[in-house]
């Protein structure tokens, strides 16, 4: 799939950590670089969409690069995409 530039891929967060599933990973406020969240949260990888610019009403910070990285491998090892 193609997105255009005002598209992206959003994955969405939940503060219920207690249970984490396989495509679950943890994210706090040391994984940002600008901003925060309000408490240790969790990535629900499985629930990825894609979303367009225009309708986003918050954000909440910028990962750092580390972080990116973590992420974007974990989402990667759950849709068995490379990283080309």
């Amino acid at each position: 799939m193609e997105l255009k530039q005002y598209d992206f891929v959003a994955i969405p967060i939940s503060s219920k950590i207690d249970k984490l599933k396989e495509d679950e990973i943890l994210i706090c406020n040391n994984d940002f670089e600008i901003g925060s969240i309000k408490q240790v949260s969790k990535l629900m990888v499985r629930k990825t969409f894609v979303v367009s610019k225009e309708v986003v009403i918050k954000k909440y910070g910028t990962l750092s690069k580390s972080s990116f990285l973590k992420y974007h491998n974990n989402f990667c090892k759950y849709f068995g995409c490379n990283d080309e």
